[in-house]
């Protein structure tokens, strides 16, 4: 099995709308680029300019997903339903999560149970009502912080 890998992506702005409210949670492509589950997928926003082949013009904005499944099932062929995940949604509440079982962990220790399990309760309705944010993420390769993907490493 390889490594996953970070495929960057033209993503229409209607399509790339639905991806970003949660609406839409699947890309449908031509598996040119050898995709597989646990990829990553940066959805670069593209404004297509008429029927021009290569007109239009990127917004700059983008989103980091992750491919969480893979079917070519009743599709044209050479294309794949990828399901899409938010992968720095998932990453922090499954870290926001550890830290709380690591301080419950921590406070078994503790003489009050209530205030042990307070304690847990308030940590995770914490987690779970932060905001999350796009631009506090880190390149899914080298961990490098980033705003959009990669470049330093060009990845």
């Amino acid at each position: 099995m390889r490594h996953p890998k970070t495929h960057i992506l033209k993503c229409w702005t209607e399509f790339f709308q639905a991806v970003k409210s949660g609406a839409k949670t699947f890309e449908i492509r031509l598996n040119d680029r050898d995709y597989q589950t646990g990829d990553t997928l940066v959805l670069q926003e593209f404004i297509p300019m008429g029927e021009q082949i290569g007109g239009g013009q990127f917004t700059g904005d983008r989103l980091i997903r992750s491919i969480s499944y893979m079917t070519d099932w009743e599709q044209k062929p050479g294309y794949v339903a990828l399901g899409i995940t938010d992968q720095c949604e998932a990453t922090r509440l499954r870290d926001d999560i550890t830290e709380a079982i690591s301080i419950w962990e921590y406070m078994q220790m503790d003489d009050d149970p209530e205030n042990t399990i307070g304690r847990v309760i308030n940590k995770l309705r914490e987690a779970l009502s932060s905001p999350h944010r796009e631009d506090e993420r880190k390149c899914p390769i080298c961990n490098t912080s980033i705003t959009g993907y990669c470049i330093v490493n060009n990845h």
